[in-house]
């Protein structure tokens, strides 16, 4: 039976529905709500599109997901679906209303008190036993007449010639739409998780560590006029690129112009810096140091020195290289487990939102076989509901379906590659939706070509009415029953199509 799709915009009121379905000529009609409706119909509103379709004789349909509408749609009667899909294979009989059966129920009492009361009237009258064997005739030719017009039935399968019909677009998934757009957008939704991972690697840098001091002596020259006493712990400073210092060991008295006068030193760190030069100048800190000079005596000795493993700034770039990419192999995983059936992710869209934190256990420079990095890390990616791409795929074959055809199952859809991501909140990819379709035969003028007739001559009709690639099939009930039903409802007609 043939259906027309409307697709309601948010901006449509009462009217402009009305006016939609006013030029609809198909005996279904399905409106399409979106997710986000500015003014949701009322009870009242809904019995005027009832009415607008009822004067076009045609029957209508909901598809929403909008609690309060379907609600609404329910309370006047009108039928409501999760999806276009649905709602093409979905039963549109509707039940019959609880007035119709109480009246059911009074004609029944009316006609078992009429009964009643013949059978009191023809008791008193004593009628005649001819009378009474017209009356049992008639009784019986209102049976069988009942018989033939209401207990035979026929389910007939045909098997229409399919052709199939295809589109390949570019389909939009943004976080910020609301609702499915026949340009080629679908919402979608940004959802974020956080993983931790903790990696270690060997140490490529090297770190040198004193062991023991250097020791020497510095030979000093008293510049001024003055007697004086260099006490133990002077400090003298060698003022090299990075300043080494040393500190006297004991003593020293200086008289007024004094020169050559010996004061052992020995350096304040280990390592082998310390073993500096004879002849090397030093400064002597504090007080002293404008009354004295002093020159290293001999070349210090004794300084030694450890090289040892330690991480360097480049480790740690790369180790946090290496994390993000182990990280990033993990997220795909459990984008996996994030997925559902009414959800699917866009894999390419997978990102980085935020490093939270990032802790190096081993600094750089400091002696170690290995570095230890500790990122924490918030990733998102772009879902969508991929009803939602088949519902844009359907609405845009229906807009270029050829006039005179109908459609036959689900579309099917493919995805092509994809193409980029605008940014974090819009993806777009290459999608290819497929379905079958059959050119219309008219059920309704099928079933008036083959009530009553023979199955030979309903199978000659039908083959010569619908083209097939499979002769039509014809069951009867009761299987004894020598012709096709006399009332056209009493015959339904599935489609199949053979692959």
């Amino acid at each position: 039976m043939k259906t027309t799709i409307i697709q309601i915009e948010t901006h449509d009121d009462l009217v402009s529905i009305r006016e939609k379905i006013e030029w609809c000529t198909s005996q279904r009609i399905i409106l399409v709500f979106p997710k986000k409706i500015k003014q949701i119909p009322d009870v009242l509103g809904l019995r005027l599109i009832q009415r607008a379709a009822t004067a076009k004789g045609a029957q209508i349909a909901l598809v929403t997901r909008e609690r309060i509408l379907a609600d609404n749609a329910e309370e006047v009667g009108i039928l409501v679906f999760q999806s276009i899909p649905l709602a093409q294979r979905g039963n549109w009989q509707v039940s019959p209303s609880k007035i119709e059966v109480k009246k059911s129920i009074k004609g029944i009492e009316a006609v078992l008190e009429g009964r009643d009361l013949i059978a009191e009237d023809l008791h008193k009258h004593e009628l005649n036993p001819f009378l009474r064997i017209i009356f049992f005739l008639l009784a019986l030719a209102a049976l069988i007449s009942l018989a033939v017009f209401i207990l035979p039935s026929a389910q007939i399968t045909v098997y229409p010639i399919a052709e199939e019909q295809s589109i390949t677009l570019d389909i939009s998934a943004s976080a910020k739409a609301e609702s499915i757009n026949i340009a080629g957008v679908i919402p979608a939704s940004i959802q974020s998780f956080t993983l931790t991972l903790e990696k270690t690697a060997p140490s490529s840098g090297i770190s040198t560590i004193g062991r023991t001091p250097a020791r020497g002596e510095f030979l000093v020259n008293n510049l001024s006029q003055n007697n004086f006493v260099l006490p133990i712990g002077t400090v003298f400073s060698v003022n090299n690129e990075t300043p080494i210092r040393f500190v006297s060991l004991a003593e020293s008295s200086l008289s007024a112009g004094a020169t050559g006068i010996i004061v052992a030193a020995e350096a304040l760190s280990p390592g082998e810096e310390g073993n500096i030069e004879a002849g090397t100048a030093a400064l002597v800190e504090g007080i002293y140091g404008s009354m004295v000079e002093a020159i290293a005596a001999d070349k210090f000795t004794d300084g030694s020195s450890s090289i040892l493993p330690a991480p360097t700034e480049e480790d740690y770039l790369k180790l946090q290289n290496d994390s993000l990419k182990e990280l990033s192999n993990s997220a795909l995983k459990n984008l996996e487990q994030l997925e559902s059936e009414n959800k699917k992710v866009i894999r390419e869209t997978l990102s980085v939102a935020e490093i939270l934190s990032e802790t190096r256990i081993n600094p750089v420079g400091e002696p170690s076989d290995s570095l230890t990095l500790e990122m924490k890390v918030q990733f998102h990616a772009l879902f969508y509901d991929p009803r939602d791409v088949e519902n844009l795929m359907t609405m845009i074959l229906n807009s270029n379906l050829q006039k005179g055809f109908h459609s036959v199952g689900n579309v099917s859809t493919e995805t092509i590659k994809f193409v980029h991501s605008l940014n974090d909140e819009t993806a777009v990819w290459q999608v290819n939706g497929t379905r079958l379709v059959v050119k219309d035969w008219g059920g309704d003028r099928i079933q008036s070509l083959i009530k009553g007739k023979t199955i030979p001559e309903a199978l000659a009709i039908l083959n010569a009415e619908i083209p097939y690639t499979k002769s039509a099939v014809i069951n009867l009930r009761p299987k004894f029953w020598p012709r096709l039903p006399l009332l056209p409802n009493q015959i339904h007609i599935e489609e199949v199509i053979s692959q």
